[in-house]
């Protein structure tokens, strides 16, 4: 979540970021983008935190209609022309029975011996190893790290060093990190390395969207991007 004293720094931020813009830039205009940034504050008071409300889903919908007005180059009635082509498209794409199933795409690998303390099947089973494993549109792949459990007060992070799937159920080899304390100024936790390596199932994951490790000076740090619920 984000706090009102969270909001209030953003606008003391803000404005000095434009008085130094000013400043040190006396002949540059001031653009539209940094007169939005004033609002924003205010709009995180009303409505909350404002990626729930950027408009670059609907930018990339927009595209397709301008591809499809440039190819036809039928302008009489374009509205109608766009309606129909979509509402054809969107029936064709539903003819499919997987459209509504979990899409899974996997990436280049072989197949391997059960690696020891392997989760799903036996000795005799033999998972298919993958650089990458996509689930309905995010990818998972070394070295991303993902939310694996919690640890007292604190959220349990792995870093991924191998994908398996076996019987179309995802597992992943992770190097377990050790979660140190949340920084609220990066809104991020200060982990560590370990050497300790388990298995962890995709459908066992605390929070589906891959995180990454970051170096901030001796530190190292997992940003979040949204809130962790346990």
């Amino acid at each position: 979540d984000i706090s009102p004293e969270d909001i209030s720094l953003l606008s003391v931020l803000i404005e000095d970021h434009h008085n130094e813009f000013t400043v040190i830039y006396p002949s540059n205009p001031v653009i539209p983008k940094m007169h939005f940034m004033v609002h924003m504050p205010e709009l995180i008071r009303q409505y909350g935190p404002l990626k729930h409300h950027w408009t670059m889903r609907y930018e990339s919908k927009h595209s397709y209609f301008k591809r499809l007005a440039n190819s036809l180059g039928n302008y009489i009635n374009i509205c109608h022309t766009l309606a129909l082509r979509h509402e054809q498209l969107q029936s064709y794409l539903r003819l499919d029975d997987s459209s509504f199933s979990v899409d899974i795409e996997v990436g280049p690998g072989n197949v391997v011996t059960v690696p020891s303390g392997f989760p799903v099947g036996n000795e005799d089973s033999h998972p298919y190893k993958s650089k990458w494993v996509k689930v309905c549109g995010t990818t998972y792949k070394k070295p991303c790290v993902v939310v694996v459990g919690i640890d007292e007060e604190f959220p349990l992070f792995g870093k991924i060093t191998s994908v398996y799937i076996i019987d179309e159920i995802i597992v992943f080899s992770v190097l377990l990190l050790y979660t140190c304390s949340y920084n609220p100024h990066y809104h991020a936790f200060e982990v560590k390395n370990s050497t300790e390596i388990c298995f962890v199932q995709y459908e066992n994951l605390v929070s589906h969207i891959p995180l990454h490790l970051k170096n901030n000076c001796d530190s190292l740090m997992v940003p979040i991007k949204h809130r962790l619920t346990f």
